[in-house]
């Protein structure tokens, strides 16, 4: 679980006591452990341990996690680590899972301030289990191998997938919203213990986290886009102007390059083209009695 600024800028004074027990999670990741709960409440004995990566502060995005429900709560933390390196998150998150024994990882799809998408399938990687991406909603198999999984895709189809145990799950929503956690609820978890680990317990002491594989090279902001904006000409009518608003032609209606009419007038005017261009023998062409074209 990911902690995140909210983007709203400091709170005022008369927020500020809320905002102290109620953290910056990024949402995807509130997704993920709702998906979890509510997992543990169809198939009873599940334990939950939500874990983060980060420094101290990031204590209260775990115990949040704990106020809705999970049983435990675990930070890991060096100063060589990087909290914005999908690579070095996703490779610590793949070590803990070995070093906890876990048999799911449930995780955000992304987080909302970096939106890179990569930890999940990295850490899948790194583990050589399953991963499925764009997770709503899951079900406990049958037989307790795994998991039934409904999965997000496009134009808004849901697709079922049965998924087997190890996996990473990334989740994307939550049709049913989020139950309420009471204040006091949030009060009493602050002095609940969060495990701290660091690399040495995760046997990472040989791995170099200071050289990720991903790096950013350079950023710029992007070019800003030309706005069209429709200027009241006296020598355009009201008709003519709305026309170019609609349109985004600089002519009137008259002189533009888009041709109106009933279907039968349309027809003519792409009959007469086509007879302009070559491409229809006139000759070849039948009349009605009234000397009207027929057809081809």
């Amino acid at each position: 679980m990911k902690q995140v600024g909210d983007g709203e800028g400091p709170p005022t004074l008369a927020e500020t006591s809320a905002r102290a027990y109620l953290p910056c999670v990024s949402l995807y990741d509130l997704y993920a452990l709702e998906e979890a709960l509510d997992l543990r409440e169809k198939q009873p004995g599940i334990e939950i341990t939500a874990l983060t990566i980060g420094p101290e502060d990031c204590d209260q995005v775990v115990r949040y996690a704990m106020a809705r429900g999970a049983d435990h709560a675990v930070r890991i933390w060096h100063d060589s680590i990087n909290p914005d390196d999908p690579f070095a998150i996703g490779m610590i998150v793949a070590l803990f899972a070995r070093f906890l024994g876990c048999s799911l990882i449930f995780c955000g799809i992304m987080s909302e301030d970096l939106r890179s998408a990569i930890m999940p399938s990295f850490a899948a990687e790194r583990l050589g289990w399953n991963w499925l991406n764009m997770v709503i909603d899951i079900e406990p198999a049958e037989n307790g191998s795994g998991v039934r999984v409904i999965q997000k895709r496009e134009k808004g189809k849901r697709v079922e997938t049965f998924c087997g145990f190890p996996a990473v799950l990334a989740c994307c929503h939550k049709s049913d919203g989020f139950d309420y956690v009471s204040l006091h609820r949030r009060l009493r978890m602050q002095n609940k213990p969060v495990r701290l680990y660091g690399i040495d317990d995760l046997e990472m002491e040989t791995l170099d986290l200071t050289d990720p594989p991903m790096k950013i090279l350079k950023s710029r902001n992007p070019k800003p886009r030309t706005k069209r904006t429709p200027i009241a000409l006296e020598a355009l009518s009201g008709e003519d102007l709305m026309w170019g608003m609609i349109t985004g032609s600089g002519g009137t209606k008259d002189d533009d390059q888009i041709s109106r009419g009933s279907p039968n007038e349309l027809a003519g005017k792409i009959l007469d083209l086509l007879i302009e261009e070559g491409a229809v023998d006139k000759s070849q062409l039948a009349f009605d009695n009234t000397g009207g074209r027929e057809d081809l």
